[in-house]
């Protein structure tokens, strides 16, 4: 907890630090949802406690600041969910808390990020940075915010993509008496 706080720390002061460039020209954007859920699971559970019926809310919102004509930007998006029945689902993450520069073909990015490589298939197999967050999804589409520096260039003989990763996120899990959820205790 304690390396994740540093990096939000981090973040900050070099989203704060951008802002030191005049910001003539800036575009902001603000977006979000509200996502009410309504569980029923006509079944009993295999493991005693578990709920046939569970309700909780999530809200996620996206926040983007652009300027220098699109080559600076911040990102940041929060998410929440309060959940009725299970203490692992109800929390609170950082999805993305990012500053990227772009010059020319080099674009360098710093903070928290998802990275998505656009592959197409069932099971995401080169999909290695971002941690799945297995309370939100467990078809592994939803992704934990990866703390990171990395640098892409775009050149005529390829794309080539730089990752420093200070550490990484452990997934996250049901608890016991939480549904979905495996039977064998994670």
């Amino acid at each position: 907890m304690k390396k994740f706080q540093s990096t939000c720390i981090a973040s900050a002061l070099t989203c704060g630090f951008a802002f030191t460039t005049p910001l003539s020209a800036a575009e902001f954007e603000v977006t979000g949802f509200v996502e009410p859920e309504l569980q029923v699971f006509p079944n009993r559970g295999n493991v005693a406690g578990q709920k046939q019926f569970n309700s909780s809310v999530a809200l996620e919102v996206t926040a983007e600041l652009f300027w220098d004509n699109g080559d600076q930007f911040i990102v940041f998006k929060p998410f929440a969910r309060l959940d009725q029945n299970d203490d692992n689902r109800t929390h609170a993450d950082i999805r993305e808390l990012k500053y990227t520069y772009v010059n020319g073909d080099w674009e360098f990015r710093v903070g928290i990020d998802k990275v998505f490589w656009g592959v197409t298939e069932v099971a995401h197999l080169v999909d290695i940075i971002n941690q799945t967050d297995q309370v939100e999804s467990l078809d592994g589409e939803e992704k934990l915010g990866q703390p990171m520096i990395s640098v892409s260039t775009v050149q005529d003989f390829g794309i080539f993509d730089f990752y420093l990763l200070p550490y990484f996120r452990e997934r996250t899990f049901q608890s016991r008496g939480g549904r979905p959820a495996f039977d064998i205790p994670v």
